[in-house]
């Protein structure tokens, strides 16, 4: 199974709490996401990505749900030793303007 399309992970927010397996299986099955899935998929991204730089810029859009998604990959990135710098609500190319702005690693 593809997790990424072109535009990432897709599918409905699911917020209630669940287990590493669960949150694949949702997600496997039913096409759901959850804080735990957000959590795991931050970690493998952080674990891959080139340390050099060791910053990473996240931004998101306003739908119901992200606050939630969004700490999670917070959290991911920081206990992976990431410096994270939270663009709040922002248009897509405004993260990738900060990206090149700050010189981050993603």
């Amino acid at each position: 199974m593809n997790l990424f399309g072109t535009d990432g992970i897709r599918g409905e927010v699911d917020l209630r709490p669940c287990g590493t397996r669960q949150a694949i299986e949702a997600l496997e099955d039913e096409r759901r996401l959850t804080p735990s899935l957000a959590w795991l998929a931050g970690q493998a991204i952080a674990r891959t990505l080139d340390r050099e730089g060791a910053e990473v810029v996240i931004g998101w859009d306003n739908r119901p749900g992200n606050p939630a998604l969004v700490q999670a990959v917070l959290d991911a990135f920081r206990t992976a030793g990431w410096a994270v710098v939270p663009l709040g609500e922002c248009a897509t190319p405004l993260v990738h303007h900060m990206v090149l702005e700050r010189q981050g690693t993603a």
